[in-house]
């Protein structure tokens, strides 16, 4: 099947931009780390994972397991602001404010989690700020495959509304 110029031209310019968007993500420089320890209430917690997600681009570093004293350390990040999770007791729990680590900085920092709260799954009649679908959009990396991915969907429906033979667009 023979696509026309417009519809070369569209794919592109899409996977133009998915580069260009991806470009200062390859570029960072992982000088930065990130330290600290996690505690279920007050008492260290052995054995947790830990997980950091870049706020802005959305990459998950890869988990790294707290010690005896519950610290840990994620080393060679680029500076970025994360959001941590810990899961323990096949809990996850997410730190309620992102950590900013900018570049060339080690950065300290206390988790504390509620198993309290998993039990119960959560304070009743509580809704989580910043979660669901606000999340998506917040993450460029993640708009920008929702917005590709709908508007090759139009492309194909286009190019296939157009066209004189009686093609399903799946």
């Amino acid at each position: 099947m023979q696509y026309p110029t417009s519809t070369k031209l569209l794919a592109l310019a899409l996977a133009g931009s998915l580069l260009i968007a991806w470009l200062p993500v390859a570029a960072q420089d992982p000088s930065a780390s990130l330290a600290g320890r996690v505690r279920a209430g007050v008492a260290p917690l052995a054995g947790a994972q830990v997980f950091a997600a870049n706020s802005e681009t959305g990459q998950l570093i890869p988990a790294t397991r707290t010690d005896d004293d519950g610290a840990f350390e994620i080393a060679a990040l680029p500076g970025a602001t994360y959001e941590l999770a810990i899961e323990t007791g096949g809990n996850l729990y997410v730190a309620e404010q992102p950590v900013p680590v900018p570049a060339g900085t080690r950065r300290q920092v206390e988790v504390r989690i509620h198993p309290e709260l998993a039990a119960k799954g959560g304070e009743p009649g509580t809704k989580p700020a910043g979660r669901g679908l606000s999340r998506v959009w917040n993450n460029p990396l993640s708009a920008a495959f929702v917005v590709v991915g709908a508007a090759v969907v139009v492309g194909v429906l286009v190019d296939n509304a157009t066209n004189d033979e009686d093609a399903s667009p799946f």
